[in-house]
This record gives structure tokens, C-alpha cells and sequence, in this order.
């Protein structure tokens, strides 16, 4: 895919397909307490959308990653939970 071709798109992609593709790629483990922070409707959403998503080219799984670390990079702190507990 060229690479207007992939910048058309990926801004055609809707909140929920950028979401299924970082859930992807972040893997069940992971994307695990993610998922337990979203209503039961929202999970349906998602897993429909993911259910229609075959697959995805690399270099748009790599655009969704790039347009995520732009929008977390933007704040001035991310708050870390202690999953480690008490020293």
C-alpha cells in the first residue's frame, strides 16, 4: 500500500477500529485490564469491529501506534499504579 494511500486510510479509521488495532497489538494479557474498564456495550463494539479486522498492514498498525505516543506524549505526566505493591 502506498504510503497517501495509507494516510487516506487511517484518518477514515474510527475511534473503535484505532482501539481494536492497539488491542491487537498489545495482545490478550495486556489489553486485559483495559477491557475490564469498558461497559459490556463497548466490548461488543470493539470485538465486532476486531471480528471484521482480518488483518492490517504494518504500515498502518504503525501510524495508529505513532498517533497513540503523540496523544499520551502530549501530557505533562502519566500516573503509574503500584502493581508491585508496598516495598
Amino acid at each position: 500500500m502506498a504510503a497517501n494511500q495509507l494516510m487516506v486510510v487511517e484518518t477514515r479509521l474510527t475511534g473503535v477500529e484505532k482501539t481494536a488495532i492497539l488491542i491487537n497489538v498489545l495482545g490478550r494479557e495486556m489489553a486485559a485490564p483495559l477491557l475490564k474498564e469498558l461497559s459490556d456495550e463497548e466490548i461488543r463494539k470493539l470485538m465486532d469491529v476486531m471480528g471484521e479486522m482480518r488483518k492490517a498492514p504494518i504500515g498502518l498498525i504503525n501510524s495508529v501506534l505513532k498517533e497513540f505516543l503523540s496523544k499520551i506524549s502530549e501530557r505533562s505526566e502519566i500516573i503509574f499504579e503500584n502493581l508491585l505493591g508496598t516495598p
